[in-house]
């Protein structure tokens, strides 16, 4: 080789392995490597500067681990090498040996190749069904995730209808032997009549039943209760924290195996729609960030009521014999006043004697407000899940 030529032009002619490192001389340049195992012997070097074409005798093993010792441990070679590939997943040939991450036998125990996800893909971590495990270092960005939600519809408290407000309307009044002649129609205020009706004691006397109107009903109850939410599996995620690396094959992406345990190295994307695992990560778990990713929408229809039924009033009606409902005297019969029931039944014997009225009134009670038939307090809504990721993997 002329003198003056490049460094690197020089030919490796003797290896040595000292205290476990292997070095060979490349002109003035020595360069270090633990990949190559102890040759044993009197295995000799170039010394740097020397003709590597001359007879000279060879500088002995005891020489080397002198020259070594000088040195001191060897962080990096000549040129800014390293003695090993110190960084699988940086893409950079850190030893100088022309192979870069996953293509130098240093990193082939660790780390591994595989297939780049489309772009909206987002790569690489690891799933783990369960937590037994923490993340590895190389995937330390951990996340505990919640898979599969759980839940009861609500539970709706009863509807209940309260009816009020019924009222009584008036009586139809009738008198005479078979009650045969209308007197008047009597409501709850004092109605005179006029001329004065006599009665004898062979009339009778009747009252319609009063009309009864009903009131209103208000609601209630019907208040939601939601169980609460559970889950079917929690499971962990592991993001990579550095990488990917170099020395693949196009289309490929350097990465560290994945433990034991886990579905073997995912893609993740935010799962919006319909979600379709790339052909090389078959496998979806689709996975929620946190206990309370989710929309709870359960709840109950609101109360409602029909119209009152069934409301009831019972009466009587009384006949004075003078006007405005009083007991003054009404003739020279002397007379008080009468009642009898507002039943719709012709009543006989209700005077001694002739006896003469000149008004009435009726009297009447609501029985009954009735009923109301309640409608709603029925459950409604669900959980669905939000934020959810979904992770392909390998298995």
């Amino acid at each position: 080789m002329a003198q003056g030529g490049s460094r690197r032009a020089r030919v490796i002619v003797a290896v040595t392995s000292i205290g476990g490192i292997a070095l060979a001389t490349v002109g003035a340049c020595t360069l270090y490597s633990t990949g190559l195992a102890d040759s044993g012997g009197d295995a000799s070097v170039i010394v740097p500067g020397h003709d590597a074409t001359a007879p000279d005798a060879p500088v002995e093993v005891a020489d080397a681990q002198e020259a070594a010792a000088d040195v001191g441990a060897p962080e990096a070679g000549p040129d800014g090498c390293a003695p090993i590939e110190t960084n699988c997943l940086d893409g950079l040939d850190n030893d100088c040996n022309g192979l870069t991450d996953c293509a130098d036998p240093a990193c082939t125990a660790g780390y591994e190749c595989v297939p780049s996800p489309a772009t909206e893909w987002t790569g690489y971590s690891l799933y783990d069904d369960g937590r037994a495990t923490a993340c590895p270092s190389t995937y330390g960005t951990q996340e505990d995730t919640y898979e599969g939600l759980i839940f009861s519809p609500a539970q709706c408290a009863a509807c209940v209808c309260t009816a009020s407000g019924a009222a009584c309307g008036t009586s139809a009044v009738a008198c005479g032997p078979t009650c045969g002649a209308t007197l008047a129609t009597l409501g709850a205020t004092c109605d005179d009549f006029g001329v004065a009706v006599s009665l004898d004691p062979s009339s009778s006397c009747s009252a319609t039943v009063p009309t009864a109107s009903a009131g209103t009903c208000a609601s209630s109850g019907g208040a939601a209760t939601s169980p609460p939410v559970s889950f079917s599996k929690l499971s962990r995620t592991c993001g990579e924290t550095s990488g990917p690396g170099g020395g693949c094959s196009v289309g490929q992406a350097c990465v560290a195996k994945p433990p034991s345990g886990t579905h073997g190295v995912c893609v993740s994307q935010a799962v919006s729609g319909a979600t379709l695992c790339p052909s090389a990560y078959p496998h979806a778990y689709i996975v929620m960030p946190s206990a309370t990713s989710f929309d709870d929408t359960r709840g109950c229809t609101s109360c409602s009521c029909g119209s009152p039924r069934g409301v009831s009033c019972a009466a009587s009606v009384t006949l004075y014999p003078a006007i405005g409902c009083t007991d003054g005297s009404a003739g020279d019969d002397g007379g008080g006043p009468i009642s009898f029931a507002a039943n719709g039944t012709c009543q006989p014997d209700l005077v001694d004697a002739s006896t003469a009225f000149a008004s009435g009134m009726l009297q009447a009670n609501v029985t009954s407000q009735g009923s109301c038939t309640p409608d709603g307090g029925t459950a409604t809504g669900t959980v669905l899940p939000t934020n959810q990721t979904a992770y392909c993997c390998q298995d």
